[in-house]
């Protein structure tokens, strides 16, 4: 069973995922596709085979989803105001999830680099 990041992030957003627009519905899965590529990549994994270990760090494509769904139509902006009301978005959506990315590296040895010594001589048997 995988984890269904499109109803999280509807539930997330407060939406009625009966009231939304097959553009809409597309836009969101559009979303969600991108985010899951992005962070398969921070974490050096296939996409078709790091699904479970993506799901670890589930809340991070649904947060970016979310920032990213919200700040549609501003996209590129640095920060967005109108009357009153002022917004100011990140450079990296990922940016707040940088510890806990970090923090999956070394659990799953991702952030320790491995190296071969040339010079060791090997025990003859």
């Amino acid at each position: 069973m995988s984890f269904d990041y499109g109803s999280a992030v509807i539930a997330q957003l407060g939406l009625d995922e009966h009231k939304l627009t097959e553009q809409d519905a597309n836009r969101l899965d559009s979303i969600i596709a991108v985010a899951e590529y992005q962070l398969a990549f921070k974490l050096g994994l296939d996409i078709n085979e790091g699904d479970q270990q993506l799901e670890a760090l589930a809340h991070v494509v649904v947060g970016v989803a979310v920032k990213r769904w919200n700040r549609f139509k501003n996209e590129g902006m640095a920060s967005y105001s109108q009357e009153g009301e002022s917004i100011t978005y990140e450079n990296d959506d990922f940016a707040e999830y940088d510890d806990d990315i970090s923090e999956w590296k070394r659990r799953n040895g991702q952030s320790v680099m491995l190296t071969v010594d040339p010079y060791r001589k090997r025990e003859q048997s």
